[in-house]
């Protein structure tokens, strides 16, 4: 390559200035022309045009300074990623540090709570036995007709003297016969107690009823009641072996769950008097009477003092104790 052949130009603004060769070197077979733009006050052209014989090749200088900033962006993006990754962690932590703080104080302040509450809700066995007075026992016949019958009192009157050890035995005619013996037929009996639940009609409270009037026409034979009892039982467990087997005998919504409630009453009677009759009834005073020492709805009949989650009174206004003076 001859220097004549080689023309360098720089433009800027539409002005062209021409690039004086200063000198030529040669490396590896490669020549280098070192030219160099002389009376010229920039130091940066738009473009530089380059001619060799019959060619002409235009280099555009920005091109590189668009790819230093690239480079300047691909390096700050892991930088910037890095930076937010360490204020996050940094955020967590003190997130973090500030929830269990607050847990910290929130489990205090309900200690505390407790401590005082039981403080203020202790009381002697004295002052409870003082207010409560002699423990009303009732006799098996009302204790059984109470559980059978809690809110019919006409099925109770008329089943009351069917229940004990003291009945009178009436002698039965022909149906009421037919009809007991009907009764002492398992088969029977089950498949009665199946196609009245299947019935839409057929209520919860005529389930009870239904339940509670087997109980006392069974009374005097346990055994067999058990029995039967037993047979419904495996099959109410069956019929929701796939649904909920935890809500299971919680509500008395079928006859046999009534049947059961009837039996355990039956059984426990003996125990409940002689034994933890006695302490069941203090217990049961003593939260009456710790009920009555917080506030209570008058409409809601809901308390703060309660053992029951859905009788609880949340929000209890502030109160004060009210004297009244009778003459």
């Amino acid at each position: 390559m001859r220097e004549a052949e080689l023309s360098v130009y720089g433009l800027q603004e539409g002005n062209t200035y021409p690039c004086v060769m200063k000198d030529k070197e040669t490396s590896n077979e490669t020549d280098f022309l070192i030219c160099e733009i002389e009376r010229t006050p920039f130091t940066k052209f738009q473009q530089l045009m380059i001619k060799y014989g019959d060619r002409t090749v235009t280099l555009n200088t920005r091109y590189s300074i668009h790819l230093y900033l690239m480079l300047l962006v691909l390096l700050l993006i892991p930088c910037i990623c890095v930076v937010v990754v360490i204020i996050y962690r940094n955020q967590q932590k003190k997130l973090t540090a500030k929830m269990n703080r607050c847990m910290e104080d929130l489990e205090l302040d309900i200690r505390n709570d407790i401590r005082q509450g039981f403080v203020d809700l202790q009381t002697e066995k004295a002052d409870l036995m003082e207010n409560v007075g002699a423990i009303p026992f009732l006799d098996y016949k009302h204790f059984a007709s109470r559980i059978f019958f809690p809110e019919d009192d006409s099925l109770m009157r008329l089943c009351i003297k069917d229940i004990g050890q003291d009945v009178v035995k009436v002698q039965l005619d022909d149906c009421c016969q037919g009809l007991s013996r009907l009764l002492h037929d398992q088969l029977f009996l089950t498949s009665m107690v199946h196609a009245l639940e299947e019935q839409k009609s057929f209520t919860i409270k005529d389930k009870c009823a239904l339940a509670s009037l087997l109980t006392v026409a069974l009374h005097h034979n346990l055994s067999y009641l058990t029995e039967v009892m037993e047979a419904l039982l495996k099959v109410l467990t069956q019929q929701n072996s796939n649904a909920q087997p935890k809500l299971l005998l919680r509500r008395t919504e079928s006859t046999v769950e009534k049947l059961l409630t009837n039996w355990m009453s039956i059984c426990l009677y003996g125990f409940l008097r002689e034994s933890v009759g006695q302490h069941l009834y203090l217990m049961a005073s003593a939260v009456t009477q710790q009920t009555a020492k917080g506030p209570v709805d008058c409409v809601t009949e809901k308390a703060l003092y309660t053992l029951s989650e859905d009788w609880l009174l949340w929000q209890a206004q502030d109160f004060s104790c009210l004297p009244e003076r009778s003459s």
